[in-house]
């Protein structure tokens, strides 16, 4: 979607679509969602035309599984 400049009558940002324009989705959780996001994707359609932004909060210093799980339910 492609974002116009602030209209000067309402201050409020315009947008127009456009066909080869796609949602961008962003989902946060802390270490303990990783379960609750095996079953978002489970559900969700494989060709659902949205772009998924994950941000997970975890142990800097923990090792992660996050991208070998949830493989298993994305393409």
């Amino acid at each position: 979607m492609k974002i116009k400049p602030k209209s000067a009558e309402t201050g409020t940002l315009k947008s127009k679509a456009h066909d080869d324009d796609f949602p961008v989705v962003g989902i946060g959780a802390s270490a303990g969602g990783l379960e609750a996001l095996e079953k978002f994707f489970s559900n969700m359609p494989h060709d659902s035309g949205m772009a998924f932004v994950i941000v997970m909060h975890f142990d800097p210093a923990s090792k992660s599984l996050m991208s070998e799980i949830l493989k298993r339910y994305t393409k």
